[in-house]
């Protein structure tokens, strides 16, 4: 399993009753077991981790992102030892396909918020239904994913109208890392729905 982080930024993502959590953390030199990582978080107050939580390590370079699953596997004074349970997974936003939900949102823009129902849902964007006037972007999506509220900053691409008021065709404007991992959770799950099958990235 390539363990290997690359030159860009790298951050561990990790769940708790309140929410998610985002650490940047850095690579460090360690002996490290096979399929491990050695890394150490960039502020202060991470220093609370437990050998076996699961975590999400997300690093992203020249506008590519890749998640990979990982689990505690021990603590030292200098770092946390991270153990690799997935490969990388190359999240390619351009290509990666659209599934169909039914999703309450909000759009949150310069003239107000108005309520809204996203139709689809892929990683490069949305489709989303709103009634009233035809709205301008850009504007943040809010809504909830996997029990975290979320929200996606968004330009309008295309719209046209229809009898609940206006369609729009949405694209990210810049995906946290945090957004990122709970898309990636969110699609997943959506797949292993379509295909029946227990869903293997699970918030």
């Amino acid at each position: 399993m390539d363990t290997s982080s690359g030159a860009g930024s790298l951050c561990v993502i990790r769940h708790h009753a309140s929410g998610p959590e985002r650490i940047e953390v850095t690579l460090r030199d360690g002996s490290c077991g096979e399929g491990e990582l050695f890394v150490r978080p960039l502020a202060p107050g991470h220093e609370h981790w437990e050998p076996g939580a699961p975590a999400f390590i997300v690093r992203e370079e020249d506008a590519r992102g890749e998640v990979a699953v990982a689990e505690c596997a021990r603590v030292s004074p200098h770092g946390v030892y991270l153990r690799l349970l997935t490969p990388w997974t190359a999240v390619n936003r351009r290509t990666f396909r659209r599934y169909g939900v039914r999703l309450s949102a909000e759009l949150r823009g310069s003239h107000g918020g108005a309520p809204a129902v996203v139709q689809d849902l892929s990683l490069s964007g949305m489709r989303v239904v709103t009634a009233g006037r035809e709205p301008a972007g850009p504007f943040d999506v809010c809504l909830a994913l996997l029990g975290h509220s979320s929200c996606l900053p968004c330009e309008v691409m295309g719209s046209r109208a229809v009898p609940e008021g206006w369609e729009l065709r949405l694209r990210y404007l810049d995906v946290s890392a945090q957004s990122l991992v709970l898309l990636t959770a969110v699609l997943d799950q959506l797949h292993a729905l379509e295909t029946h099958r227990p869903a293997t990235l699970a918030a």
